[in-house]
């Protein structure tokens, strides 16, 4: 457990400010990130599709993912530009979690919980992901991992609350439904793949 918590320092340490600076430093206001702020500053119980003046469409029109609601528990105490980020940055660690349930149900042991955690956090298309921040995309490794945990722990509810949780991060993702429930199906989980 010390291990996971000394790569989240080190994420912290090299790629946590990045992020937030690298917004000013390439004008990523322009992009996803300015998209998804403004889509988080429009939020509210009379709009949940805001219209993005950025783009001249609503946020639902233009990209289907639910999870950016997420952010909306940050924006009572910040910005949404600060809710934003705070939400990716804590998808990403919290990737960490999964690992740690398989380390501790001893599914994996301690080497391989540690090399798996630094290859979720440091590969290159994560670290790529926090220099060019906010987007749903790099929030579906939370996901994607919890869903990888309760395959291996046969896990039923957390395996549908995971495919839940991906198929919001993305439209796409839920193409990945059929394969997943194909394999469910093939290994003699048929309740499940239903």
């Amino acid at each position: 457990m010390v291990a996971l918590v000394f790569l989240v320092a080190i994420w912290f340490v090299l790629f946590g400010t990045q992020g937030w600076t690298s917004v000013l430093r390439y004008c990523a206001e322009h992009f996803d990130f300015g998209i998804y702020t403004q889509a988080i500053a429009g939020f509210s119980l009379h709009d949940l599709n805001p219209w993005l003046s950025a783009r001249g469409l609503h946020i639902f029109k233009d990209h289907f993912d639910p999870i950016v609601l997420a952010a909306l528990l940050f924006r009572p105490f910040t910005s949404p530009s600060i809710s934003a980020l705070l939400t990716e940055q804590g998808f990403v660690l919290a990737s960490l979690i999964p690992v740690a349930w398989l380390w501790m149900k001893r599914d994996i042991g301690g080497l391989e919980a540690f090399t798996l955690g630094g290859l979720l956090l440091f590969s290159a298309g994560t670290v790529d992901a926090a220099l060019f921040p906010v987007h749903p995309t790099t929030w579906t490794l939370f996901p994607a991992m919890l869903l990888a945990a309760a395959w291996v722990r046969r896990s039923e509810p957390v395996l549908l609350l995971a495919l839940a949780l991906l198929f919001a991060c993305k439209e796409e993702n839920v193409f990945c439904g059929p394969f997943i429930a194909y394999g469910l199906w093939t290994t003699g989980r048929s309740r499940a793949a239903w």
